[in-house]
């Protein structure tokens, strides 16, 4: 896929239940009425999405799509078990069903911290663990930062620069080091 191409649910449809991705980013967003964008999860490499991922809200739609040039590899759910023997598969299904809810509770978690320094402390820690990692890299620009944690980017900077300021992290364009963990 391109950078900026979407993957559909008639797409997914043919090509199957369930996609790998073995190269790039893609998010899973939402966009309102309003035109009010959410990036509701991310996949990078090794990550598994499922077509159950498109369920469409009454006032909002999902979508996933590139956000980098990306190859996602696609199979059936009929199908896991002629892959279910194949170690590679085995691992991958393992890995979604152990991190899927997990990081969908994380995400929540962070959203639903009271104060815009909280969401962004657990959200870098989050993307620490991620990484597995300290310092590490962040994958997103802060624009994608800003919507996956639901504030304002300008906000989001500012209190970056106060977190700076206070010695709690070092930023170094998209590389952070946390000092408080």
């Amino acid at each position: 896929f391109s950078a900026g191409e979407a993957i559909t649910e008639t797409f997914m449809n043919d090509a199957g239940d369930f996609g790998i991705v073995t190269e790039g980013m893609l998010f899973l967003e939402s966009m309102d009425e309003n035109g009010v964008r959410r990036i509701l999860d991310y996949y990078t490499e090794g990550d598994i999405f499922r077509k159950s991922d498109f369920a469409v809200g009454r006032n909002t739609d999902h979508y996933i799509y590139a956000k980098t040039r990306c190859k996602v590899s696609f199979f059936y759910e009929g199908d896991m078990t002629d892959f279910i023997n194949r170690k590679e598969m085995a691992a991958h299904l393992k890995s979604y069903l152990e991190t899927g809810l997990k990081r969908r509770l994380s995400h929540i978690h962070i959203l639903a911290q009271r104060t815009m320094r909280q969401k962004i402390a657990v959200f870098l820690e989050n993307e620490s663990l991620r990484a597995n990692r300290n310092p590490f890299e962040l994958k997103m620009s802060f624009t994608d930062c800003a919507d996956y944690i639901a504030i304002d980017r300008s906000a989001m900077m500012r209190e970056i620069k106060n977190m700076e300021k206070d010695g709690l992290i070092i930023k170094n364009k998209k590389r952070i080091t946390l000092r408080y963990i």
